[in-house]
């Protein structure tokens, strides 16, 4: 029996292999197979005995400076095998090193059904069925004009490797030295494939296999590493998920690129940790044949933040009930465009925002800087929008330079507790783009912007300043993600979306507003405004223009959270050439919708904070409490608390 051994890594690391000296090493032999970060081509070795983990590691990446990227091979016992007949197999084809390791127990009729051509040139040079078969693959590449197990499909590999597994077991590694494909027998009674996703922080050091171990101390832990194995140690089970009959999982860089069970075969020990509140339910996976579609995303699961995660370390009281105090108005903005109302899909909402301040000492003049109104334009249209104080005072409104609306607030009576209040109603369309795959394939990186696009675009697109060494390290990050999508921007950008979601732990307060990019990637926990910087920080490191969002989300009846929807929202805009502005939610993994409504936007949060001030006489210690409801309406529902609503003069 071969016992089955893979791992792609995400680092430029040299994970080290030791034999296990609890057993006879005499009785085994080793393959592997290495391929070096960035190359396509492999070192293999073949029908080793291994007497001490020195060798083994010596001879496995002798040369290789820059670390490796796929390792995958098999140990089994010595039963005299030659080189030829000894896994793992390997072809050099299409200007690559195609590697395979696999158990088969296969009917002799397969050579029927799986010829290799007379004419082709992977003629076998063993006698084994796994080489035979290793060569009807590479044939069946080269007849469909295929140059890399990309280029084939993997729903067009998955069917051929059902079509193998008619006739007999099959368990298989294969690879290109770009994908490492890994597939399980479709009989569940069979000697099990497990499987391990392991993002940062990782919580183990090792992979204890029944005849060796791999020590990860020398890979990069701050990314991410994929094992598969058909012979785990006892010890290293709970670590690891089997893999489901049939299922075949494709991994690049360390991440699992597609996977015909959906995310089914990622172990539960390293699934992205949710705060008690959060309702956990998978992502969408999102791939070339499985594309995000806005209507697809409605159901998943919704999290927001504090409007002001400074006030997480205050002590949050909820307002008294008083007698009813006088309210003071600021601004009153009506829009009335009935011919609007004739969009059967408009998604109508009524959003309540209340700030409450509480000081121990009474303050005697204060400034206040207020952007509480939502975006008004082509998708997103304001109905009513009303702002008020529960303080007197001048009030000054304008149109910021990121395109805000703004309210400027100076108080001089003296008070203790203040309260602004805003009410709007507001209507949204359906977006317009529902398929960026289909619509925007053809952009890849690098970008090319035109001088006056760079001009504009400044803003957007210069990180934020930290130590040069965490920016050269997060640039690494970034460009992982360009590595294992071909450059694709769409691609890029949806799995960016997707690790955030997955890898990253929501943990409310973990974090306050001077936490870096850097601390999020490192620390792997924040919330929505982290996870948009760290999005907003790394798409700006691949020069692609992002501002951060500040608005409100409807986390809709089917949540069992209400408080969902009781707070403000961070998410993340991109610039794509000739197509504007689209927003991506990494905390929630989805685009941006029509539950999103947008306030303000800027460089990062401060620019679009919802309120903020200065207190120039007074105060003492302040305690904030923030109240949202956003509460969806038909028709009706709305021209009835419209009409309720409205000044009268």
């Amino acid at each position: 029996m071969n016992y089955l051994l893979g791992m792609s890594l995400e680092s430029n690391g040299f994970p080290q292999i030791i034999p296990s000296y609890q057993f006879d090493q005499s009785r085994f032999r080793f393959g592997l197979a290495s391929y070096p970060l960035d190359s396509y081509y492999a070192t293999i070795i073949k029908n080793a005995k291994i007497e001490n983990e020195i060798s083994l590691t010596e001879n496995l990446y002798r040369g290789k400076a820059q670390g490796i990227s796929i390792l995958l091979g098999a140990y089994y016992e010595d039963i005299d095998l030659d080189e030829r007949n000894s896994p793992p197999y390997f072809w050099t084809f299409a200007g690559r090193a195609w590697v395979i390791a696999c158990q088969l127990n296969l009917k002799e009729d397969f050579k029927r059904e799986f010829s290799v051509s007379s004419r082709s040139a992977l003629v076998p040079i063993g006698n084994t069925d796994e080489e035979y078969l290793f060569c009807a693959l590479l044939d069946t590449i080269y007849s469909k004009g295929a140059n890399s197990l990309a280029d084939l499909t993997w729903p067009v590999l998955n069917d051929i490797f059902h079509a193998i597994n008619h006739y007999g077991d099959v368990e298989i590694l294969l690879s290109d030295g770009k994908d490492l494909v890994v597939y399980h027998d479709l009989n569940p009674k069979k000697p099990s494939l497990y499987a391990l996703r392991s993002s940062p922080p990782h919580n183990i050091d090792f992979l204890q296999f029944e005849q060796l171990k791999i020590e990860l101390d020398a890979v990069d832990l701050n990314h991410t590493i994929s094992a598969f194995t058909n012979n785990p140690e006892a010890g290293c089970i709970p670590l690891m998920s089997p893999m489901h009959a049939g299922q075949m999982i494709v991994t690049r860089n360390g991440e699992y690129i597609w996977n015909s069970h959906a995310f089914s075969g990622e172990p539960t020990s390293i699934r992205r940790r949710v705060s008690k509140n959060h309702i956990e339910k998978d992502p969408i996976p999102v791939s070339q044949e499985n594309p995000l579609v806005l209507s697809q995303i409605t159901s998943l699961p919704l999290i927001l933040c504090p409007e002001n995660e400074e006030c997480l370390e205050k002590e949050e009281v909820k307002p008294k009930k008083e007698a009813k105090k006088a309210v003071h108005p600021i601004s009153v903005t009506l829009y009335r465009n009935e011919p609007f109302f004739s969009d059967p899909n408009l998604a109508l909402y009524s959003v309540f925002h209340s700030t409450h301040y509480y000081y121990d000492d009474e303050i005697g003049m204060s400034k206040h800087l207020l952007r509480l109104q939502p975006v008004h334009d082509l998708t997103q249209h304001i109905l009513q929008y009303t702002l008020s104080s529960s303080v007197p005072g001048k009030s000054c409104s304008f149109q910021g330079v990121f395109g805000n609306s703004a309210t400027i607030f100076d108080i001089s009576d003296a008070y203790r507790e203040l309260v602004f209040t805003s009410q709007s109603f507001i209507a949204l369309t359906e977006p317009p783009l529902q398929r960026l795959d289909l619509l925007y394939k053809k952009w890849t990186l690098p970008l090319v912007w035109m001088p006056w696009d760079h001009i504009m675009l400044q803003a957007y697109l210069t990180p934020p300043e930290l130590a040069e060494s965490e920016l050269y390290e997060l640039s690494e990050y970034a460009m992982s993600f360009v590595k294992r999508n071909d450059n694709c921007v769409i691609d890029i950008l949806n799995d960016l979306n997707r690790t955030i979601y997955r890898d990253y732990t929501y943990i409310s307060g973990s974090t306050n507003l001077s936490t870096t990019p850097y601390e999020v990637y490192y620390l792997r926990c924040g919330v929505c405004q982290d996870f948009a910087n760290l999005f907003i920080c790394l798409a700006r490191l691949l020069n692609i223009p992002a501002r951060y969002r500040v608005g409100y989300i409807y986390t809709g009846s089917e949540y069992e959270n209400k408080q969902q929807g009781d707070a403000t929202h961070a998410w993340v805009e991109l610039y794509l050439p000739n197509i504007g502005w689209m927003g991506f939610d990494p905390t929630n993994c989805c685009l941006q919708s029509q539950n999103h409504i947008r306030i303000a936007c800027g460089r990062n949060y401060r620019d679009a904070t919802p309120t903020s001030g200065t207190i120039f006489r007074g105060g003492g210690h302040e305690t904030l409490h923030t109240v949202v409801q956003v509460v969806r309406l038909s028709k009706e529902e709305l021209y009835e608390q419209i009409n309720a609503t409205v000044p009268r003069s």
